[in-house]
């Protein structure tokens, strides 16, 4: 059969339930225990499993400072460092992490905005319990929390500079 390899091809029995090899386009190839084919992208060499921090979004904002003050006075995040003289600044809240970066910052990268970025909470009660603390405040809210029908409770907000917040959180695996 085309796509399978070859008896030379493979590199050996893993366990019980899959068998890899390795196919001229460099790809690893492992048999499931349905016994169809998985193909896997692989890197020459080495297989190195790096595990990555939390990424760190970049938010595009007119004025630096003024962003700051609204994700600091309104959604609750801590200054951390950086003022819109020098263009960019730090800001968190628990183990999320944002740069605000004003226009001339970004320009000679190309990157423009608005943007929307993703924070996943850890259930569903702190999901509501976010949307509460940030309407309270007069945040921008642009959908209140609801069960989506890809299984994430989920509500949106905006900042000044019209970036989205998508707080949601994953109950696929809830019971």
């Amino acid at each position: 059969m085309e796509g399978l390899p070859t008896n030379r091809e493979l590199i050996g029995l893993i366990n019980t339930s899959a068998l890899i090899a390795n196919d001229r386009r460099n790809l690893l190839l492992e048999l499931n225990p349905s016994y169809s084919w998985v193909s896997k992208s692989r890197a020459r060499g080495t297989i190195h499993r790096m595990t990555f921090p939390a990424p760190v979004p970049e938010i595009p904002a007119a004025n630096v400072d003024q962003a700051a003050t609204y994700y600091v006075n309104t959604l609750g995040f801590t200054f951390d460092w950086g003022d819109d003289q020098g263009g960019i600044a730090g800001i968190s809240r628990g183990n999320c992490r944002l740069f605000i970066t004003n226009q001339s910052f970004r320009e000679s990268y190309g990157n423009i905005g608005p943007i929307l970025f993703w924070l996943n909470l850890d259930s569903k009660a702190e999901v509501d319990e976010l949307f509460a603390q940030w309407k309270a405040a007069q945040a921008k809210i642009v959908s209140e929390p609801e069960d989506k029908p890809w299984k994430l409770r989920e509500f949106m907000a905006a900042d000044l500079d019209a970036n989205l917040i998508r707080v949601f959180y994953d109950f696929r695996g809830d019971t």
